[in-house]
């Protein structure tokens, strides 16, 4: 029998990020350090340079890998995620193909050089999307799973220890996803980098709503009263650390590459 995944990642938490609102707070998110797209372009070993970002969200990641490679199928179940990343700064490239769709319905027609997961592949299907993951990736293709921006402030671990006060996700609990996937059988890493730290910067205001694109914080999910008070507890708790109205902080970014179950089964049977 195979393991459940945990309740708190359930289906039913990953419509959150259809909400309008975590679609706008979403574009607060700092963006991806020019390491990550090092990484990710090194993992494409041969032609055709063709990747697929599944749960692309705004196109943190497929707009500007696809300068970089022939064609990036970028896959969200979100429309306002989608029609978004095509509106921001390079989402109108002819080498992206946006699709709206789920990562369990989606058709993997294609034959994939790199598969890319940001934050994302935790709210999947695990079972099924892992698999057919791994029959689309070309004999020498790579899952390459993309973790959030990590950000480091002296706030951190107070901002963390309080929000189950305000999450509408009462289930969550700490976990690990490449940990849970290896678990399971369901990823195999072949490597792992991260990348160096760097400071980024932001006003309180918009720091603030970036934690609304956070699952459980969506302000259509909460309740009013309940919201205005995330804000000021969180406005309370940077502003010793604000100066003008800017916070700074120090983000980095975790790359696994590895082989999804089938792929990995297949390339073990496979002669020498």
């Amino acid at each position: 029998m195979s393991i459940p995944k945990p309740k708190h990642l359930g289906p039913e938490h990953a419509e959150h990020f259809k909400d309008v609102s975590v679609v706008e707070a979403y574009v607060n998110h700092p963006s991806y350090p020019g390491e990550v797209f090092d990484i990710l372009h090194s993992l494409i070993t041969h032609e055709p340079r063709t990747v697929l970002d599944m749960g692309c969200g705004t196109g943190e990641i497929a707009r500007p890998l696809a300068a970089m490679v022939d064609r990036v199928d970028a896959v969200d179940m979100s429309p306002d995620m989608i029609s978004t990343g095509r509106r921001r700064d390079g989402g109108s490239r002819q080498n992206i193909k946006w699709m709206c769709q789920g990562a369990e319905d989606f058709a993997y027609q294609a034959r994939y050089s790199l598969i890319v997961a940001g934050a994302s592949l935790q709210w999947t299907d695990w079972h099924v999307v892992l698999p057919r993951m791994g029959r689309s990736l070309s004999r020498r293709g790579f899952l390459a799973i993309v973790g959030g921006r990590v950000i480091t402030a002296p706030w951190i671990d107070d901002l963390n220890s309080n929000l189950p006060r305000y999450s509408t996700n009462k289930d969550f609990a700490p976990y690990n996803l490449i940990e849970e996937l290896e678990r399971r059988d369901l990823f195999s890493v072949v490597g792992r980098k991260r990348t160096s730290p760097r400071e980024h910067q932001m006003s309180v205001d918009q720091y603030v709503e970036l934690l609304h694109a956070r699952n459980g914080l969506s302000r259509e999910r909460m309740e009013p009263h309940l919201a205005a008070d995330f804000d000021a507890f969180v406005r309370q708790l940077v502003a010793p650390f604000a100066s003008g109205g800017i916070v700074a902080m120090e983000v980095v970014s975790d790359v696994t590459w590895g082989h999804p179950a089938t792929h990995a089964s297949t390339l073990a049977g496979d002669s020498p």
